[in-house]
Order: C-alpha cells, then structure tokens, then sequence
C-alpha cells in the first residue's frame, strides 16, 4: 500500500515541475522577444560624445534594400534621441532635424539630391542641457503631400553647442533611407 500512496506525491510534483519549466520557458521567451523587438533606434553618429539615434514609426513595411515605407498622404514620423555619453555636460545644446530628397525628377515637381522635401520637412530648433549620462527625445511628424512623386530621402541633423567659448556645429546624415510611394 506504501506504493499506491506516494504515486499520487509523485504525480504531483512532477506536475508541478512541468508547469515551473512551462513558465519558465514562457518568461525567456518573453524576455528575448522584448530584447529582440524592444528599442528600435538605429544609430546616426556621434559628436564629442553626445550620440545621435533617430527610430522611424508609422511606416508601411521595410523594403527589400532596407528602406521604411510610406504612403503618399500618410505621416512619416520619427523620434530622434541625443545621449550624452561624454564625461561633461552640455549646456545648451541646439538640435534640428529634416528630411530630404535622394533626387527624382517628375511631374508636378522634381527635387535635386539634398532637397529639402515640401511642406514642414524641417523641425524647429530644440534646446536642451544634457548633464553625462542623460538624453533628450523629440518627435517630428511630417504629412506626406499626397502630391508628392514616388522618391526616397534621408534624414539630416544639426547638432550645434558651445565648447570652450566657441561655438561647434555639425550635420550628419542618417545611414538609412525612406521611401515614399
């Protein structure tokens, strides 16, 4: 009878432990699936340390060659983020983004590479003081004119803060294109 007693115990816990590894797989999977699809920043460049992210949102797809895309008529939004990996803080610093043509030429309006796009394609200029360690995001949205010929373009920004007494600019331009069809 001792045997017929413990296999209930026996079930039991190894019922118990299926369902511990059962939620533990269910927690990694979580957890790299959030590491996997969690922060979508692609990185710009840098300057004297303050590193510059952009994350488009909004978009369509990802084309074959890595482009976002977009609707004629739709939003094209992105968030840049500058974070201040330097061992000093900047105070202020003054940053402006904008979006520009790769070239196309078509009617109604052709574009020449580097182009500014039409409409507000150029965010105002943000100020923020950023002590080490810290960042600041900002958001842009930028209504595609339903209008616009099929084309792609990039992302352009003006980082531009004072150091030593003089005053430092620079521009980069973002590694990654969009597409607007």
């Amino acid at each position: 009878m001792g045997g017929i007693a413990d296999t209930p115990s026996k079930v039991g816990k190894r019922a118990s432990l299926r369902q511990i590894h059962i939620w533990g797989l269910l927690v990694c999977i979580s957890l790299l699936s959030t590491l996997a699809w969690g922060d979508h920043f692609i990185h710009i460049g840098s300057v004297n340390g303050l590193d510059v992210q952009v994350e488009f949102m909004g978009y369509e797809e990802l084309s074959e060659r890595g482009e976002f895309l977009y609707e004629k008529g739709d939003s094209l939004i992105y968030r840049l983020r500058i974070k201040n990996r330097a061992n000093r803080a900047f105070s202020p610093i003054e940053v402006q983004s904008s979006l520009h043509s790769d070239g196309i030429q078509c009617n109604p309006k052709s574009f020449y590479p580097g182009e500014t796009l039409p409409g507000s394609s150029v965010s105002p200029v943000h100020q923020a003081a950023l002590s080490a360690g810290n960042d600041y995001e900002y958001d842009v949205k930028y209504n595609i004119p339903s209008d616009i010929c099929s084309s792609s373009g990039n992302l352009k920004v003006r980082i531009q803060f004072t150091q030593f007494g003089r005053i430092q600019s620079s521009s980069l331009i973002a590694p990654i294109h969009f597409h607007v069809d």
